[in-house]
């Protein structure tokens, strides 16, 4: 016993999923990249930041304040292994420090 209309309603069905199927593998494999290149990316971020630990630290700041000058500061603190942007803020707050100190004994 066959209902009328079942073959029809079966073969629009095939029909759908079938012109349905290559898109959705196309966007499938678009996230799929985009999932890797942004796992690529944290990965990279991850790894190329230099562990800084508390010693090292404690170690930068107890030089830091034994200097003597500022040239001797900014020698401690390029020969430290902290990364290169954090030391240029060093650096930076450190003139900009004895800058206002010698505008205040003015």
């Amino acid at each position: 016993m066959e209902i009328l209309g079942t073959e029809i309603l079966s073969n629009l069905l095939y029909l759908i999923a079938q012109s349905l199927f290559i898109p959705v593998i196309v966007v499938v494999l678009v996230f799929m990249t985009y999932a890797v290149l942004s796992l690529g990316g944290f990965l990279t971020e991850k790894f190329s930041r230099t562990k800084f630990d508390v010693n090292q630290t404690e170690n930068l700041i107890r030089a830091i304040s034994k200097s003597s000058n500022p040239e001797e500061m900014k020698e401690k603190v390029t020969e430290s292994e902290l990364q290169d942007k954090y030391k240029e803020i060093l650096i930076k707050s450190f003139l900009t420090m004895i800058l206002a100190l010698n505008q205040e004994e003015q």
